[in-house]
């Protein structure tokens, strides 16, 4: 299957300067970031690029990371988006991304 997005659909590996890696599965057809937070509240940086494994079919586990439409969303509904957003469902956006990631963590 073509995509317009060559990371689309694929299992990719991020890593901080202590070496710890996370695996972070992009569940779109869309761009992902060069850098990520870790769960330790670490910046992360996308590595070995050529390891990247296309996964369409992934089942993700409970607690794997997974990219998905937040950064899209939080642009679009941004205060300081065009238009003024609209900032009432950026908060109820960040508020729900909080409690997945909480609920990830225990």
């Amino acid at each position: 299957m073509k995509h317009n997005h060559v990371e689309a659909f694929k299992l990719m590996q991020y890593a901080d300067k202590l070496g710890n890696v996370e695996i972070l599965w992009n569940s779109r057809d869309g761009v992902t970031p060069f850098g990520i937070t870790s769960r330790a509240g670490r910046e992360m940086f996308h590595i070995n690029w050529q390891q990247d494994r296309y996964v369409p079919d992934h089942i993700p586990n409970v607690g794997d990371r997974i990219q998905q439409a937040y950064r899209q969303l939080a642009k679009k509904f941004h205060p300081d988006a065009p238009g003024g957003g609209n900032p009432g469902q950026f908060r109820v956006l960040v508020a729900a991304k909080e409690l997945i990631e909480k609920a990830v963590q225990r």
